[in-house]
This record gives structure tokens, C-alpha cells and sequence, in this order.
């Protein structure tokens, strides 16, 4: 019963976050659907095609980012390799938030630093 609850407030927070990027891109596109933000890397690549050039490279640059981190870890045993892929992919998401922000007219760097924080602009 426990587990039930772990998952489904696990979903309940994934489900708020795609919506939170939902409206964000509603900002920009209107004919986007709730539906599709639910799908995972999709949802970050929808929103990386608002305000980039190249979005597909974006996406790119963190799956490999990502993939090199959990190699250097597993082959390496060294917390080092987590830690640099960890704050690559931070500062590619404050790049991510702050691009938005400023695509809204917002201040860059304040949205940027409000990304470590989780607290993305609504």
C-alpha cells in the first residue's frame, strides 16, 4: 500500500511538471496538447524549440552529457564524473529557462538562477 502511494505521488508530480511546461509553451505555440508534453524527452525538446535555433542539438548535447556521466560512473567508480555531468546538465537547463525567459521579455539571469531552484516562470 505503501509503494502505491510512492508511485502515484511520483506520478502526481511528473504530471505537474509537463503542465507547468505545457503552459510555458502555450506562451509560444497554441496548437501544443497537454498529451505531448507527458512524454519525457519530448516535453524538454518541445520546449527548446521555442526560443533555439537547434533544439535536436540541445537534446543532444544532454542525452550525451547524460549517457558519459553514467559510463565515467559505472567504469570509474568516481562520484567526479556524476558531479561534472550533474552541473553540465544544470547549466544546460538555467540556459534552457533563461532562453524562455528572455523569449518572454523576461530577465535572463534571474530565471536562469531560479532554475537551480526548481521555481520555473508561469
Amino acid at each position: 500500500m505503501l509503494a502505491l502511494i510512492g508511485v502515484l505521488s511520483i506520478l502526481g508530480i511528473y504530471a505537474f511538471g509537463c503542465y507547468v511546461v505545457y503552459r510555458v509553451i502555450r506562451k509560444f505555440d497554441q496548437e501544443v496538447f497537454y498529451m505531448e508534453t507527458l512524454i519525457p524527452i519530448y516535453n524538454v525538446y518541445l520546449l527548446a524549440k521555442q526560443v533555439m535555433v537547434a533544439p535536436g542539438k540541445f537534446i543532444t548535447i544532454n542525452l550525451v552529457v547524460l549517457f558519459l556521466g553514467s559510463i565515467g560512473a559505472g567504469v570509474y567508480h568516481s562520484s567526479p564524473a556524476v558531479s561534472l555531468a550533474n552541473f553540465i546538465l544544470y547549466s544546460l537547463t538555467a540556459y534552457l529557462w533563461g532562453k524562455i525567459a528572455k523569449g518572454l521579455g523576461k530577465n535572463f539571469w534571474l530565471h536562469a538562477v531560479l532554475a537551480f531552484f526548481n521555481l520555473p516562470l508561469l
